[in-house]
């Protein structure tokens, strides 16, 4: 079928946002573009990186969406016009936002002040000049659109930018240039800078490890800023910040005193709960993972590493809820982007 002229622009402004963790992380983040009763929405589990050289994006049937949306529908692959892959999960989203090209993106500036309770007061003078509004936590997909629904006033302006607490930011605009303009400038007012820490203890590390077989060291070094902030330990080891976190990474992550205990530790979490950790934090050293990791786990990681960083540590944090992390477990949605993940692994690892 004919694609919309936005649509090589839509391409090139996911591409450019795909490939900067600090927005998008792993399959994370969409974009769309509408077209008269079509719009062309980034494929669930595809990653916005890949936007130039994959086909990711798929036509999506409007009225139909609408249609489902008001039925209480939270799956949207029969809307699709063509293809084989599903239409992004917050497919709904881009539908009511009636702006003709709207970007979704998991920037960790945005996160790092949403999650902190009371923050909102902050972001109201941050944000004064632009039209915004503040959306709280909902599921991704149906409930969230509702919840933004409920929130916007169409007696007034459709604003240009929705904070999604514990989730990200929405933005929308008549062209993909003004929405990437917009998008930097958000950025420049919302900016955190991350605390330092110490190096991580590489040597050691990879010294612990060398005998333990399916087992690896992050492939970006960020990562172990975790394990040497207290702060962030604490954090990542209390629950789940955003929806990806809780979809991608286990709900429990070990943490051990030195490299030398890994092996008991691993040990120790089996015991627990019957299968071996994802990844292990090693205080004051830096993180190992297990080699079953897949790609937008780690991803997740990194950027979980960039967000609690950014978290002041005296703020009051919020989580998405240990029932709002298991159902989103559950999710057959999310089960199908895991699914995708693992088969993009066995050729990325």
């Amino acid at each position: 079928m004919a694609e919309p002229v936005d649509l090589a622009n839509l391409r090139s402004i996911s591409c450019r946002i795909g490939r900067n963790p600090t927005l998008v992380q792993g399959s994370g983040g969409n974009t769309s573009v509408k077209d008269g009763n079509i719009i062309w929405v980034k494929a669930s589990g595809t990653w916005l990186a890949n936007a130039e050289k994959q086909d990711i994006m798929v036509p999506v049937d409007l009225v139909a969406v609408q249609q489902m949306i008001r039925s209480g529908k939270n799956n949207f692959k029969d809307a699709k016009l063509h293809g084989t892959l599903h239409p992004s999960i917050e497919t709904s989203l881009h539908c009511l936002f009636d702006h003709h090209v709207v970007v979704h993106v998991h920037s960790v500036n945005a996160i790092a002040w949403s999650v902190q309770i009371g923050a909102k007061k902050q972001l109201r003078e941050i944000l004064k000049q632009i039209n915004w509004r503040y959306i709280p936590y909902a599921k991704p997909g149906v409930s969230l659109t509702t919840e933004v629904a409920n929130t916007l006033d169409r007696k007034t302006a459709t604003p240009s930018l929705l904070i999604l607490e514990n989730h990200g930011l929405v933005i929308g605009g008549e062209t993909c240039a003004a929405v990437e303009s917009l998008l930097t400038n958000i950025e420049l007012k919302l900016q955190i800078p991350e605390r330092l820490t110490k190096k991580p203890n590489i040597r050691l590390l990879k010294s612990a490890i060398k005998n333990s077989p399916g087992w690896r060291l992050p492939v970006t070094n960020d990562i172990h800023k975790i394990a040497l902030d207290k702060e962030s330990i604490d954090i990542v080891t209390t629950g789940a910040l955003i929806p990806d976190h809780a979809v991608f990474l286990q709900n429990k992550v070990p943490v051990c005193e030195s490299p030398s205990k890994i092996t008991q530790t691993i040990g120790q979490y089996h015991s627990t709960f019957g299968v071996v950790p994802d990844w292990i934090i090693v205080q004051d050293a830096g993180v190992v993972l297990s080699e079953r990791m897949g790609a937008a786990a780690e991803s997740q990681l990194l950027g979980l590493a960039m967000i609690t960083l950014r978290i002041p540590p005296s703020a009051n944090v919020r989580f998405i809820g240990e029932h709002a992390a298991n159902d989103l477990r559950a999710w057959d949605a999310e089960k199908y982007r895991v699914e995708l993940d693992a088969e993009l692994s066995k050729t990325k690892y």
